[in-house]
This record gives C-alpha cells, sequence and structure tokens, in this order.
C-alpha cells in the first residue's frame, strides 16, 4: 500500500510519513487552531498483536517483490521495527513542521505512550473505576508520574470515562449516575487533564456525551498540586474552590477540620446550590461530606468507584441548562426525553436539527419528530429541583417539505400557562425565546407544543430552560 507508514516509504513519490506532517501543518496553520489530536495511533502493541493474529500475511514494504515476513533476516519483528521507527519520524516531522508552541494529543489506543517528547499528553480513551490501588510502587500515582515524564510543556492529556455496564451502583438511565460523574471529574482534577463523560447508553465517546452543573464551576487555577487528606482521601485546591475526592472502596467522611492544615486552604468553603444532585450540591457551607465509594467485579479486575464534592470559596448557584430533546440522547441529565401523542414521525431527514448526529441504533437519537397530520402534541417537562425563574426557548430545524407558521407552544409555569405561536419556516437552527417564567420544584411545569390547526409540518425537536434566578 502507498498508505504504509513505515520508515522505507515508497519508491516513487513522497514517503506518506512526509506527507502526513506538511498536510497537518497547512490545515493547522489555515485554521488558526491550537494544535491536533489523534483518534487512534498504532505503534507496537497493536502491530504486534496483529501479527499475532496474521491479519497481514504478505507484506513487502521495502518494496522488492519478496514477503518480508518470510524473507531471510527480516521476518514479523523487522516488519515491526520498521513501522514502529515509521510512527516515531512521523511524530518527529509533525512537531518539526508545526513549531513548538502547538499542541500534540495522541490516542495511542493502548498502554503504549510513545512520542516523547514531541508530544504535550494522550487521550485516555474509554476509562473507567480504578483498576489498580491509588498508592504505591503499581498504583495510579506511580503510573501518572511515569506517564507525564518527558512530555512537552504545557503537559494536556484528556481523561474519557464511561459507565461500566457491570457496576452494581450505577443508576438507570446513566447519565443520572452523579456519584460516577463526580469521581471521575474529581480524579481528572486532582491531575490536572481535561475531562469527558459518555453515559452507557449512548456507547460513550462514539455518540453522546451530556452536561452536568459541576461543568459551569470556574474555580479558577490550581493552587498547587493533589494533596492527601488520609489514606485514600485526596484534595486540590483552586483560586475559587477545592475538590476533594475519595478513592477507595467503600464511603468515608471528610471534615473540614481535616483539610485546614494543607497548603492552600482557603475556606471556609462552601458546596455550591446545583440543580441536578441537589442533595450533594447543596448550597451549605462545608463542615463534612459523606462521600460514597464501592468495589465490583468487572471481567475479572477488581474495580473501584468512589465519590468526589466540588467546593466553592463564595456562595453561589449553579445549574445548568435543562435540554429536553424528542431524543433521549438529547435530553440532559434529571430530566426525561419529550412525550409525544399523536400521529409523530422520527426520521434524520432534514437539517440544523438540534439532534446533529442521527443514530437511532444509539438511546433513539433520532434527529427530529414530524408531524403533518394538523393533530398530536409533544410535552417537554423539565424536573426542577431549585425553583426560581427560568427562560423557555425552543429549537427547530429545516425539513424537506414547507414548515407551519402557525405552530403552538403552550408554558404551564406557577403563574399559569402562556400560549405562544412559532413560525417553523424562520428562525431555524437556534434557541428561539418563548419568554421566562417562574417554575416551581419538581414536574409540574411543562412546554406543550401542539400540531392542532397549523398550516404545514410540524416539528417536535428541543426546548431549553435556563435559570437566571
Amino acid at each position: 500500500s502507498n498508505a504504509d507508514m513505515t520508515d522505507n516509504g515508497q519508491p516513487v513519490g513522497q514517503r506518506y510519513i512526509d506527507f502526513v506532517p506538511g498536510f497537518l501543518a497547512e490545515k493547522i496553520n489555515s485554521s488558526g487552531s491550537d494544535g491536533l489530536g489523534t483518534d487512534g495511533i498504532y505503534r507496537k502493541v497493536h502491530y504486534e498483536y496483529s501479527n499475532y493474529r496474521n491479519l497481514w500475511p504478505d507484506v513487502d514494504i521495502d518494496h522488492n517483490g519478496q514477503n518480508d515476513r518470510n524473507e531471510s533476516g527480516k521476518g514479523n519483528s523487522w516488519v515491526v521495527d520498521h513501522h514502529v521507527a515509521g510512527v516515531d519520524q512521523m511524530i518527529s516531522n509533525i512537531r518539526s513542521r508545526i513549531g513548538p508552541d502547538k499542541i500534540i494529543i495522541l490516542n495511542t489506543g493502548s498502554s503504549e505512550f510513545f512520542g516523547k517528547p514531541h508530544v504535550n499528553g494522550y487521550l485516555f480513551e474509554n476509562s473507567g473505576p480504578n483498576y489498580s490501588p491509588w498508592e504505591g510502587q503499581f498504583g495510579m500515582l506511580a503510573q501518572w508520574a511515569n506517564i507525564n515524564k518527558d512530555l512537552r510543556e504545557p503537559k494536556i492529556s484528556l481523561n474519557e470515562y464511561n459507565v461500566d455496564g457491570l457496576d452494581p451502583g450505577r443508576v438507570s438511565p446513566s447519565k443520572n449516575y452523579y456519584q460516577y460523574i463526580r469521581f471521575s471529574l474529581g480524579k481528572s482534577m486532582l491531575f490536572g487533564t481535561y475531562f469527558d463523560y459518555g453515559t452507557l447508553e449512548s456507547r460513550g465517546d462514539n455518540y453522546y456525551n451530556k452536561y452536568y452543573d459541576e461543568f459551569d464551576l470556574d474555580l479558577g487555577k490550581p493552587l498547587g498540586d493533589m494533596q492527601k487528606i488520609k489514606t485514600d482521601a485526596w484534595a486540590r485546591f483552586f483560586e475559587r474552590g477545592a475538590v476533594i475526592v475519595n478513592l477507595k472502596g467503600g464511603s468515608m467522611t471528610v471534615t473540614d477540620s481535616e483539610i485546614r492544615n494543607l497548603s492552600g486552604y482557603s475556606g471556609p468553603y462552601h458546596r455550591f446550590r446545583g440543580g441536578q444532585d441537589s442533595a450533594m450540591n447543596n448550597g451549605e457551607q462545608f463542615s463534612s461530606v459523606s462521600l460514597a465509594g464501592h468495589s465490583f467485579n468487572s471481567n475479572g479486575l477488581h474495580a473501584i468507584v468512589g465519590d468526589a464534592v466540588l467546593l466553592v470559596t463564595e456562595p453561589m448557584t449553579v445549574i445548568s441548562d435543562i435540554v429536553i430533546d424528542e431524543s433521549n440522547s438529547g435530553t440532559n441529565p434529571g430530566s426525561n426525553k419529550a412525550v409525544l401523542s399523536g400521529n409523530w414521525e422520527f426520521t434524520c431527514d432534514g437539517r440544523d436539527y438540534y439532534t446533529l448526529r442521527c443514530a437511532p441504533w444509539v438511546d433513539e437519537a433520532w434527529s427530529v419528530a414530524l408531524n403533518s397530520s394538523g393533530s398530536g402534541t409533544a410535552d417537554f417537562v423539565p424536573t426542577i429541583t431549585q425553583p426560581g425563574r427560568y427562560e423557555v426557548y425552543e429549537w427547530h430545524g429545516v425539513p424537506l417539505q414547507t414548515a407551519a407558521n402557525n405552530v403552538s407552544y403552550t408554558i404551564r409555569h406557577a403563574g399559569g400557562t402562556t400560549k405562544k405561536t412559532v413560525d417553523q419556516s424562520k428562525s431555524y437552527g437556534k434557541w428561539n425565546s418563548l419568554g421566562t417564567y417562574r417554575f416551581e420544584k419538581g414536574t409540574a411545569g411543562k412546554v406543550t407544543l401542539s400540531a392542532q390547526g397549523a398550516n404545514g409540518l410540524v416539528m417536535a425537536d428541543a426546548v431549553k430552560f435556563v435559570y437566571k434566578n
């Protein structure tokens, strides 16, 4: 193949490992991006496995007309060694072409962390619970120190966590597994990595991720490294807050008095007031916290799921937007998808819908529900844990036929009901405000879209509730 990644290259024309760096450098510079990240770049581990499985029985990377695997003085290890050398050269060439200040993050797809000192970090795909102790010679701290060693500054990695389907502590749907989101986010904050979270139902990073209250917190820069509170309990302080993480397979209590003597403490701290897990994020001044934890057997491995809490220096309310979609995939944690009655048709046709990646085989991830019968309703019901004023928005896209310009929306709120009419042939592909209203705690409030009397196709797409005060 002309796309081999070995250091032997092609007998005619430019080598692939020289072409790629130039191509990427042009894309990075023309787009103004900060650098690049790979989906999967395979080096030694994967090709040794491929040799073992004999996936490519006939290889001629030096283009001499003979099978390198059988040729005298060569063989499988020779093929792998040249692939490894080619990958290493390509990464070095990419760094040379994009310059010293751009970011490179590799997804190696394995436990092989290569590319140093040319890369800034790695994507840890499909991470889950802790499968090894936190401390000790072979613990996660030691592993992390070894991975970080010799990386290029600034050191930037991405942890992508997925819920383990064998975890007996998970809830269904797993987007509401708030303990796990805190635990995995807390670990990323201790390490200083970026964070990504995929639910079990949406098959992790390959489809849809959800948004949590904690993501809207701005704790500022870290004031130092992670610090040990006691066995399996660690903390890290930031300019405007702190994170405390339980890393053991059992529950524990951590108190304010236990963290007061740590470097960087600037309490008293507060739990922020949130709109999802309001039991943990209750807005109270921090004195102590009970952090859950359990362990389980995950395909023969001892898996540990702990817990974490994010604290702030000043009392604040942080409630992420509540989005209700016609599909589970687009509906945020804490609430359920829209309830449709009547003759609705789910489809992927059209454009600018709220769910851009239509994948109905994954968690009912349709793009939109359509109705051309002139009757039928869609109820968008938010789960409100913090009463207050919320601005309500609707979203619709562009169908393949004429959309109605007189679609009825009824907002049921604490003060009664308000009716709005939306022209779905205009203002598509964006959030359109339906007004600001007070909603009480619970699920009494809702937005009802009706196709009754519509003069064209009606779209039930998405509704958003944005907390104001």
